[in-house]
């Protein structure tokens, strides 16, 4: 059902935006262009990370939305001071995987935003070197992670912005859905 109301939103953002006249009758000025969103959230993915270990804020102001950016820049000022870090991403395990994609209008006309949810698999590590070079133990171990990015894309105008990493989350298995319904049921 969820997959559903996520295409009616959509739709519905698609069809309240003005028509793109050079483009056509029935084209309007917001594109959708789903078959991009899961390489564009693996390269913002990617692209983060890099620019975290770097201790790059002025990359993660651009790629990233006001939460996450602070989150990052608190944890890069709290690294102890002259230690280097190193992200890579050994391999991918699986193509990245667009699970969510949405859309909902504001009030203000001209005024929307859209998110979507990458599901990546991959091989990476972190590995941090301390002021002389040497490698902090326990750092640089290849690990098997599966990350869901979310996306966020703010019109203004019904001109859109850069994709920027809202956050992550995580996948929500069926016990943790009927412990929330059975808690609900309690209130």
């Amino acid at each position: 059902m969820s997959r559903v109301r996520d295409r009616f939103s959509l739709l519905v953002l698609k069809l309240a935006s003005p028509r793109d006249k050079p483009a056509g009758r029935f084209a309007r000025l917001v594109k959708l262009q789903r078959s991009q969103l899961a390489p564009t959230g693996m390269a913002l993915h990617r692209s983060m990370y890099e620019a975290f270990a770097e201790g790059d804020t002025t990359t993660l102001r651009r790629l990233c939305t006001d939460g996450v950016y602070d989150s990052f820049s608190a944890r890069i000022r709290a690294r102890p001071r002259g230690e280097k870090w190193l992200w890579e991403i050994i391999k991918y395990n699986r193509s990245p995987k667009l699970i969510s994609d949405r859309g909902a209008r504001f009030p203000v006309d001209g005024a929307a935003v859209r998110q979507a949810v990458v599901k990546i698999a991959s091989k990476q590590k972190l590995t941090r070197f301390r002021g002389d070079g040497q490698v902090v133990p326990g750092t640089g171990k290849e690990k098997d992670i599966v990350e869901y990015v979310v996306l966020q894309k703010v019109y203004r105008g019904w001109k859109g912005g850069e994709w920027k990493v809202w956050g992550t989350t995580e996948e929500t298995t069926l016990e943790e859905v009927l412990e929330l319904e059975k808690r609900q049921k309690e209130a």
